[in-house]
């Protein structure tokens, strides 16, 4: 917020020229003047308090996007500064307007452009905001990834604030600092500046938050001995509501990683029971929910987490309850439909982006799985027909009944719901206008759809059929739970065709089951179903190599060597031949001809090392001296997944796989980002034709303005853009200032070598 302990002094000094002045026009000139600073200034100071209500961590280095409309009345408010700037410089409000402008641009995450303001106020030797403009100039030094430079003057202003007695920025730029080395993930270090704060500050509550950060930072470290400690002395601070809860809430979360179960249980129940947490219930019972889970108690655990998803399906609490449930379904109870349910569920809830990106994944899978039961269940039932006709006969009147059963039962739902909404209808009309069927209607109806049933099975079979028989329709409840109902085909293929088919798909099956279901024992009894099938010779030498995996997860080698010598002796001409000949010490393995690997693998160890500078150059070195070897496009990758996922440097990013999908564009890794290069090459061509379009309006708004200006014969209204004022006498110590750190930066940005981190899905999965 814009100083308000200045205003009461400057309105007396407003008065006092109001008593001075004596010409009508400068009386105008002032009273413009001062309505347009307090015009700039109010709508300013509603912008920033709408802008810190919505800051949820303040220790969260990433700036909050503004709205479209945020965005259009910070532009206002520079412009409307301006006027300020051009009515005199030795004015009460030019600082005051010159502040405003510098954090304006910051919001709007013009940082260049806000820093040449800062640097502007900073030039002027005695002004009202030498320390707090010290402090946003070095949090946009950061902002333009200026360190060094931030940093050592982010130091400065805690120091200075803290001689003199400046709370405010004392607090206001600790927190900048620990949020900082957080955004950088020097965990380490921001754990000592919080614990250097907490033993110079005499504010509680401020205490209490950084105490529940430095909580949450050995959390990250997965230090949670530590972790707990920290949590336990926020009582010894003045927690707001909040934090109170937060703290107490994580140090009972805590517990279970420290294996503490039962204390973990007691404190999440004690937190429930307690009334003043009511509105925190949702995140409560969800952890109540997962603890059981985690003591394997699947009933309880079952039981906690339908009431969240139910009670609290609006909220991010319940959809990650949608999403444990789901995870219940499938590895507790392999309930595969009810867990592609509940991962449905999840998709479409208030989750968090990671469990509904894995819902679809799982959903994914489990398509594929339904898929191949139903492939493997129709396959079987046609060799079934092939040895006895008759069944196929039984088969198809049991579906006839089934459909039937079920279109009556949709038919019987749709009434009621007629009948319901007929409920709102006055007595009189309904009668009128919806007669009813008696009972003896209904079941006379009932009984004729029965005997029509009766009849065509009677006609199918050649053979009596009783009522009773049909009322007993095999698996209809399966059939109404999960929504497939299967048509039986007559058979057109052979047994031999038939088998082979049965084997593929059991094969892919195991694999299913294998690789993305994980449930190896039934992976291995598919695997077996393939082996026992006469008509599987096509991809036997496949499936010895999956038993082959399957034994070695379960450290049985000799087994696991048993089935890739079968490859090996009996399968010759398999492409996997060479491989399990590798695998057995059959054939010396040769290393790699490539040379450009060598130097892939000195770049990956650097990054291993956390020395990112030199790792993204020796990608780039690989890409540049070895572009025919299949490790370039790799490198390019990894150097574009850097820029896009640690240093946030976009455009960087773009243009990398701009050259890679150009330059390899049947790779897979040009695959593999083709989607989203294209996403924010369509979104940069929004973003400049909107930019164009905002400039053409503006244009047009000029020139009416100068139009009617000239219309009046008058001097046109100048306003004073950014760029203008930068020229003013003022400010020319600061522009050159500003001018040299903008060309650092982009040389900075030219560079290859930037300071980064690898982003996770590298960690995780290597690029192969």
């Amino acid at each position: 917020m814009i100083k308000r302990n200045f205003h009461s002094v400057k309105m007396l000094v407003l008065f006092a020229l109001i008593l001075i002045l004596n010409s009508c026009g400068l009386w105008e000139n002032f009273t413009v003047y001062f309505n347009t600073y307090y015009n700039a200034s109010t709508l300013f100071n509603q912008i920033e308090s709408d802008i810190e209500k919505a800051v949820k961590d303040p220790f969260d280095f990433k700036t909050i996007p503004v709205t479209a409309q945020q965005k259009q009345d910070l532009t206002k408010v520079i412009e409307k500064c301006s006027k300020i700037l051009q009515f005199d410089k030795n004015s009460a409000y030019f600082q005051d307007a010159l502040f405003i402008i510098g954090k304006a641009f910051y919001y709007q995450e013009e940082y260049a452009k806000s820093q040449r303001k800062f640097l502007e106020l900073a030039s002027i030797k005695e002004n009202d905001y030498s320390l707090e403009s010290q402090l946003w100039l070095a949090k946009t030094q950061l902002k333009l990834r200026n360190f060094n430079e931030g940093l050592a003057l982010l130091d400065s202003t805690i120091s200075t604030a803290r001689k003199s007695g400046d709370d405010k920025i004392f607090t206001e730029g600790s927190i900048t600092r620990i949020a900082f080395l957080i955004y950088r993930e020097r965990y380490d270090d921001a754990a000592a500046r919080a614990k250097e704060f907490l033993d110079k500050s005499d504010n509680d509550e401020v205490n209490a938050l950084v105490a529940y950060q430095l909580g949450i930072i050995y959390e990250k470290i997965k230090d949670y001995d530590k972790a707990v400690e920290a949590f336990s002395k926020i009582d010894n601070y003045s927690p707001n509501f909040d934090v109170e809860f937060k703290s107490k809430f994580e140090h009972a979360r805590l517990l279970i990683k420290l294996n503490k179960l039962d204390e973990s249980l007691t404190e999440l129940e004690n937190l429930r029971d307690d009334n003043k947490f009511k509105n925190y219930l949702d995140q409560i019972n969800l952890a109540i929910g997962e603890l059981y889970y985690n003591q394997n108690k699947v009933n309880d655990a079952l039981k906690v987490l339908t009431m969240v998803d139910s009670t609290y399906s609006k909220t991010e609490s319940g959809g990650k309850a949608s999403y444990d449930i789901a995870k219940i379904y499938e590895f507790k109870i392999a309930d595969f439909d009810s867990a592609k349910k509940y991962y449905a569920k999840t998709t479409s809830s208030a989750a968090l982006k990671e469990f509904k990106d894995t819902s679809a994944v799982r959903i994914t899978v489990f398509n594929k799985y339904f898929g191949l039961k139903d492939q493997i269940r129709k396959f079987e039932d046609q060799l079934r027909y092939l040895k006895d006709p008759v069944a196929f006969e039984r088969d198809s009147i049991d579906y006839y009944l089934t459909a039937s059963k079920l279109q009556q039962m949709q038919e019987e739902e749709q009434q009621n719901l007629q009948q319901a909404q007929q409920q709102n209808q006055p007595s009189f009309q309904r009668g009128i206008d919806n007669p009813q069927p008696n009972d003896s209607q209904l079941r006379m109806a009932e009984t004729q759809k029965l005997q029509a049933a009766v009849n065509w099975a009677q006609q199918k079979l050649q053979a009596p059929v009783s009522s009773a028989s049909i009322l007993q329709v095999k698996e209809i409840k399966d059939v109404i739970k999960n929504g497939r109902l299967i048509k039986p085909d007559r058979p057109v293929l052979s047994a031999d065709s038939l088998n082979a088919l049965l084997s593929k798909n059991y094969y892919d099956m195991g694999n299913l089951f294998f690789t993305e279901l994980n449930f190896p024992d039934s992976a291995f009894h598919c695997y077996e179903s393939v082996i026992n099938n006469p008509n599987s010779k096509a991809i036997l030498d496949k499936v010895y190599f999956a038993l082959g995996s399957y034994y070695e997860t379960k450290n049985r080698k000799e087994l696991a060597d048993s089935m890739y010598s079968i490859i090996y002796n009996d399968f010759e001409k398999s492409p996997l031949h060479a491989d399990v000949a590798k695998i057995l010490g059959k054939v010396k393995v040769e290393s790699s001809s490539d040379p450009a690997e060598k130097q892939y693998l000195t770049a990956e160890k650097k990054y291993f090392d956390k020395n990112y500078e030199e790792a993204i150059n020796d990608y780039g070195n690989v890409y540049r001296e070895y572009p025919k070897s299949a490790f370039a496009p790799k490198s390019l990758l990894a150097i574009g997944m850097i820029y896009e996922d640690n240093l946030e440097r976009n455009d960087s990013a773009a243009a990398v796989y701009d050259t890679l999908v150009k330059k390899y564009p049947v790779t897979e890794y040009a695959k593999a980002v083709q989607g989203k290069l294209q996403e924010y090459q369509n979104k940069i061509k929004a973003d400049e034709a909107a930019k164009q379009k905002a400039l053409m309006k503006e244009k047009a708004r000029q020139d009416s303005l100068n139009a009617a200006a000239g219309a009046t014969g008058k001097d046109s209204v100048n306003v004073i853009t950014e760029k203008e004022h930068g020229d003013s006498l003022t400010a020319k110590t600061a522009v050159k200032e500003s001018i040299s750190v903008k060309d650092s930066l982009k040389q900075s940005n030219d560079s290859t070598k930037p300071k980064s981190i690898m982003p996770d899905s590298l960690k995780i999965k290597r690029i192969k």
